[in-house]
């Protein structure tokens, strides 16, 4: 075979871009193959993982399905935050299991495990021995609230544990930790997978998330836990090449949602385009980036319920009513000469033609840029809205027409979101200007404990709120004072009798 001297080839600025963002010698960056559906009705997003790498050995026999949610997973880490007694055990969950928990709580997570048939599901989600533990889930959330997932992911604050955990995974690191425990170096042989894209052959995967110092990493992004790299080469170029993966791809990002999407960035002259409309502008102006984009598509017809309301991608209840009013008459020549030549090995059963069937459209993602690349475009299909949030300076997803200037996320250190600390925010500011409105407050949680303990009619307090809601108002006026609003309040219920 020929052989060509590349030695004085020019890589274009295209074969650069694609080559940071590509597997190399150490490092498999595109090993999960993800199918992805969009729905148009809601512009929502469901990811089924994919669930061949669920753990790193072999499965064991005679196990069936079991189903976890996000609620049972949160509801174990806080029983564990309690010290077991009994066994003197003390049960704090680890820091993985506390990013997994954030994870649960900012997307809808349907995990699934193995339990031995006839056992029963354990009330813990225990993936220690996992190599990812949304492997095989399902994840529902709203268009571009993945993309801005990882767009404030902070990989800054994980390099030092991500150098740790390679450290002790080289030969030297595991070396020195055979010696301190006084044990045998454990042998070099890596871990044997299989790989769909090789057809059957197996590829050596020394290293895919098996270590407890970084699945905090990986789970405080929910990109990063679903597309977990292999790295068969443990050294520092393998680690940097992935921070540095990371990093460019967030740069990337940002730039385009920004300069797309952001309503206020340059307004006098991108406020009248389209998202479409501003990236094709994009493009236009930086030429080192594709302007075309390459999706892998999987179609199918079934008879699931999906979630689109119409057909042919969809069906509602109203159509399946139709259909299962049909008359077919299963005596006619038409019927009978159809099913002779075409149900030769099954009888037809007349209710198969009543039965809806839609299109489903799925996308196949096996790497973190192929789903960003997936989400944005989509995106700038739907004309999704972004805006930022005037209290944390981030951006959020504008759903339906429901208009705020707060988004819905809970800040480090805090325990209540955006949109409700600026709604206690502008009401203080309010009744610092208005003395009704705490007076009314006051009264309300007064009354409201009175009908929950049956002091109180249900029906005499719905009164009382219509009447003491014109008083309020009539106070704010200035038609009746402050000291007459709160003696009309504390005399329209008298008093609890003290008990003898």
């Amino acid at each position: 075979m020929a052989k060509f001297d590349m030695s004085e080839y020019q890589y274009s600025e295209y074969e650069k871009y694609m080559a940071l963002r590509s597997n190399s010698k150490g490092l498999i960056l595109n090993n999960s193959n993800c199918n992805v559906h969009f729905s148009n009705d809601g512009k929502t997003v469901r990811i089924f993982v994919d669930p061949y790498f669920a753990k790193q050995y072999e499965e064991s026999e005679g196990r069936g399905p079991g189903i976890y949610t996000g609620e049972e997973i949160l509801s174990h880490i806080e029983e564990s935050k309690h010290k077991d007694e009994e066994d003197d055990v003390d049960n704090e969950p680890t820091s993985a299991e506390e990013e997994l928990a954030r994870l649960c709580k900012r997307f809808e997570i349907h995990f699934y495990d193995e339990v031995e048939e006839g056992e029963e599901i354990p009330k813990h989600y225990d993936h220690e021995y996992y190599a990812n533990a949304l492997s095989g889930s399902s994840i529902f959330y709203h268009l571009g609230e993945g993309i801005l997932d990882f767009f404030y992911f902070d990989i800054e604050k994980h390099i030092s544990s991500l150098q740790f955990m390679f450290a002790l995974l080289s030969s030297k690191g595991k070396k020195l930790i055979a010696n301190m425990v006084d044990r045998e170096e454990p042998n070099n042989e890596p871990i044997k997978i299989k790989n769909l894209d090789e057809k059957g052959e197996f590829i050596d995967q020394q290293w895919r998330i098996t270590n407890e110092f970084c699945r905090d990493y990986f789970y405080s992004s929910l990109y990063t836990a679903i597309f977990t790299p292999v790295i068969l080469d443990v050294e520092a170029t393998s680690l940097n090449r992935y921070i540095n993966y990371i990093k460019i791809l967030q740069d990337e990002f940002k730039e385009k949602l920004t300069f797309c999407f952001d309503p206020d960035f340059y307004p006098s002259l991108l406020g009248h385009l389209y998202p479409a409309e501003r990236y094709r502008l994009y493009n236009d102006l930086y030429s080192d980036g594709p302007s075309t984009h390459m999706r892998r598509e999987k179609f199918s017809v079934h008879r699931r319920i999906s979630g689109e309301s119409e057909m042919p991608f969809g069906y509602n209840i109203e159509l399946v009513k139709q259909r299962m009013a049909l008359k077919i008459d299963t005596t006619s020549n038409e019927y009978r000469e159809f099913e002779e030549k075409y149900c030769k090995k099954n009888k037809l059963v007349d209710v198969v033609l009543k039965i809806p069937s839609c299109i489903g459209v799925q996308y196949v993602c096996s790497s973190i840029y192929e789903m960003l690349e997936l989400e944005f475009t989509k995106m700038l299909e739907s004309n999704i809205r972004l805006r930022k949030c005037k209290r944390c300076g981030k951006y959020f997803i504008m759903k339906g027409n429901y208009d705020t200037n707060y988004c819905d996320r809970v800040a480090d250190g805090q325990t209540r979101s955006c949109q409700d600390l600026a709604a206690q925010e502008n009401y203080k500011a309010k009744a610092a200007e208005n003395p009704a409105l705490p007076i009314y407050s006051k009264y309300y949680k007064r009354y409201a404990a009175r009908v929950r303990s049956r002091q109180i009619k249900e029906a005499d307090f719905k009164k009382w709120k219509f009447q003491a809601l014109a008083k309020r108002d009539e106070c704010s006026d200035g038609k009746i004072t402050v000291e007459e609003y709160v003696a009309w309040m504390e005399g329209y219920f008298p008093n609890r009798k003290p008990k003898e």
